[in-house]
């Protein structure tokens, strides 16, 4: 706690009247980001005439904001494994509204199947925490090409997902 307290810039006297644990800070620094990429990606999302056009809106607005929040990145990728059990229910939540998302927007499709749409949010995850381990997160938003296309190409086809990806 000594640590949080510095990086704050608090001392543990205020630190502990305010947190019980380090889960407590863990959560609210998460819930703090959260929000924040919130108001960053939902806006696009929701101005998109498409489900196509609002995928690749999200999916761009979320990694220009992990590029520009690295901590975040980091914490919702590595970090989060040694925060506890809760933290990690809230990572899988998290998961879970993504995977929602890609289901949302492309259940007028042929492969409309739950499943499909929990591999692909696996691989996105897998990928977004493999760049941020190698310490090349500050380029997160050259993943989106690839993430976008990612979740298109199993719904709508690899041409029309690689129209998409690269506009």
């Amino acid at each position: 706690m000594a640590a949080i307290a510095e990086q704050a810039g608090a001392s543990l006297r205020t630190l502990y009247g305010t947190f019980s644990d380090k889960a407590d800070v863990f959560e609210a620094v998460l819930g703090r980001y959260r929000l924040r990429m919130a108001a960053a990606t939902l806006p696009a999302y929701r101005r998109a005439s498409s489900p196509p056009e609002a995928i690749a809106a999200i999916v761009r607005a979320g990694l220009a904001y992990l590029d520009a929040e690295p901590a975040f990145a980091r914490l919702i990728t590595i970090d989060v494994y040694s925060a506890g059990g809760a933290a990690l229910e809230r990572r899988d939540e998290a998961i879970e509204a993504a995977q929602r998302l890609i289901e949302t927007g492309l259940q007028n499709s042929d492969l409309d199947s739950p499943i499909a749409a929990e591999a692909i949010q696996g691989a996105l995850y897998g990928m977004l925490a493999a760049r941020v381990r190698s310490r090349k997160a500050g380029n997160l938003a050259g993943l989106a090409p690839l993430a976008i296309y990612m979740i298109l190409a199993p719904f709508m086809g690899a041409e029309e997902a690689y129209r998409w990806a690269t506009e």
